[in-house]
Parts: C-alpha cells; sequence; structure tokens
C-alpha cells in the first residue's frame, strides 16, 4: 500500500486505487488518492517552503540534490523494475529511463551552483555613460507539476529537478497510470535536508487536483502536452500558467491554424482544459496569437522582430519604458 507524500510525511488519502500493468492487466499495487484538501495543504506547507529555500546558499541545495542522486543509483533495480511493472516496459529501455533521470540530478546539482545574474553596460547611449543595468533571478516560489505516464521517472525528475535547483518549492499530480515512479523520488527526497514542503507527490483525479489550477500561490504550471492534429505539421506546445493556447475553445497551432489535442495522462477530463489565462490582457493577448500568422503574411516573413514586438506593445496599449 502505497501513501500519499505530503509536505515531507507520508498519509493516506480519501481512498485507494489500484495500479494495473498494461501489459496483462495484474494489479501492481494500491495507491492512496488525494482530495482536494490535500492539495491545499501541501500548497500551504510549500509557500512557507519557499521562504526558506530562497535564504539558502547553493552548496545547499548542490548537497541535497546529491543525496537524490546517491538514493536512485542505490535503488536503480528497484526503480527500474518499477517501471517494468507500471509502464509494461522491457527491462532495458525501463534502465535507460532510469539513467536519463540521473542525468538530470547531475545536470541539476551543477546548474544550482549557476544561477548567475548579469551586469550590462548601458553606456551606448550618451545617458546611460557611466551607468550599468543589473539583473539578478530569483525563485518563483511555488511550483505545480502534472507529468504524463509514458517516461514516469525521468519526466518527472524534469520537474523536480529544475524546482529545487533554482530553490522552488512543488507539488507534483504524477499520471494516474503511474503513480509509483514519482513515488520513488519522494523517497530519495527524504534523504535531504531541505523544508519539508519543498515537495509534495499526491497521485489524484483531475479534479482534485484542479486545486492546482486555481490557486494563485501556484504560480507557474508544467503541465502535458498539447500535439497539433495536422499532419504536416505536429508542433508540440507545451501549456504553462498564462498560455493563451489554455482554454479549449481556443486551442489552435499558432503554425498551421490546425486543432490542438492533448497528449493526455488519463482517460478522464484532462485537468489542463480548465487552466486558465490571469493575464490581466487577455483578451488582447488572444487576439494578438490569433492574427499573428495574418500579420506576418501581411508584412512579408522577414518581418523584423522589432516590428513585430512594436505592434504587440500597440496592441497592448504599453508606453516604451
Amino acid at each position: 500500500m502505497h501513501q500519499l507524500f505530503l509536505a515531507g510525511e507520508w498519509t493516506d488519502g480519501e481512498k485507494t486505487v489500484p495500479v494495473l500493468s498494461p501489459y496483462d492487466g495484474q494489479e501492481v499495487a494500491q495507491v492512496h488518492r488525494s482530495g482536494k484538501q490535500h492539495f491545499a495543504q501541501a500548497i500551504d506547507q510549500a509557500v512557507e517552503a519557499a521562504r526558506e529555500l530562497q535564504r539558502l546558499p547553493s552548496y545547499r541545495i548542490a548537497a541535497a540534490l546529491e543525496r537524490m542522486k546517491t538514493y536512485l543509483v542505490e535503488h536503480a533495480d528497484e526503480a527500474a523494475l518499477t517501471l517494468v511493472a507500471e509502464v509494461g516496459k522491457p527491462l532495458k529501455f525501463a534502465r535507460v529511463e532510469v539513467a536519463r533521470a540521473l542525468h538530470i540530478v547531475e545536470d541539476g546539482v551543477e546548474e544550482c551552483k549557476r544561477m548567475y545574474g548579469e551586469s550590462i553596460p548601458l553606456d551606448r547611449r550618451p545617458w546611460g555613460e557611466n551607468r550599468f543595468a543589473v539583473v539578478e533571478r530569483f525563485p518563483r516560489g511555488v511550483i505545480g507539476g502534472i507529468t504524463p505516464f509514458n517516461f514516469p521517472l525521468h519526466l518527472v525528475a524534469h520537474k523536480i529537478i529544475p524546482a529545487l535547483a533554482s530553490r522552488n518549492a512543488i507539488v507534483i499530480k504524477p499520471a494516474s497510470q503511474t503513480p509509483l515512479s514519482a513515488l520513488m523520488w519522494a523517497r530519495a527526497f527524504e534523504q535531504t535536508d531541505l523544508p519539508p514542503g519543498t515537495l509534495s507527490v499526491l497521485p489524484a483525479s483531475p479534479e482534485a487536483a484542479s486545486v492546482l489550477i486555481e490557486d494563485d500561490r501556484v504560480v507557474a504550471r508544467l503541465t502535458g502536452r498539447y500535439i497539433c492534429q495536422n499532419d504536416r505539421c505536429q508542433t508540440v506546445y507545451s501549456l504553462i500558467k498564462g498560455s493563451p493556447l489554455a482554454p479549449k475553445q481556443q486551442m489552435i497551432c499558432d503554425d498551421c491554424s490546425g486543432q490542438l489535442m492533448r497528449r493526455s495522462d488519463d482517460n478522464e477530463e484532462s485537468i489542463v482544459e480548465r487552466l486558465k489565462t490571469y493575464h490581466r490582457h487577455e483578451d488582447s493577448l488572444l487576439q494578438f496569437y490569433k492574427d499573428r500568422d495574418q500579420n506576418i503574411i501581411e508584412f512579408g516573413v522577414d518581418k523584423p522582430l522589432d516590428k513585430v514586438f512594436s505592434d504587440f506593445k500597440k496592441l497592448m496599449g504599453f508606453e516604451d519604458v
């Protein structure tokens, strides 16, 4: 029986559901499912953890990620067999996925030490003489991650590791078919000394996980993907909070105006279809994207980039800064 990992603690959910092998339909495990209250609690804890993370030096973050890597190395066989059981992958391919996941952690260990800013001279104009601008990078806060079923260990790592490396807290809703691999990352996280609320892994239905979409304290969402249905295009989009393609009725490909369909990780209604755009200029922004292909045709394929931005600023009513 596998519990939820909620802000550093293993806890029971509202009910348990079976995880079935796609190979023979046999039950692999029973997993607790989260309710909306679990997501709300996880976000509460993540907000507090994010404040602590912002104050941690990079060597502490790197050491934590190294411990997670060590755990996965020591449990590589278990991870591979978990992938075989819940995804139905051949063992050879499962081992490759484990190796790829380890590469993500290795990158995180190094990149967390390189969150540099920039110093930009401003003396290209007379008013900028003896002046320079400083650019610094700051953590966003709480991240929401919704992951697919096909590479459940590797793609969960793609969410968790960059979030931790950049000192953000994260709440993960794994695919319903493959929660066991995601929960292995929770056990790896237990080896660290990061604030408990930094990570939650909550198997759940899309309806329960809608809290990730509705709570404004979740400042960015890493979701599933949409693919253009035009066989000659096949453009893939990864949607995040604020994407103008998020509302279902406006899922149109920028490249060919074909319809976008989600690569769903569930047979249930997709949570991403309820993604909201919070930008206060939503209507204008959507219209801009709808009209963009026509604008490019009108000005030619070599339309200067500064002209594109100029048109956008006029449409949005922005003033030069």
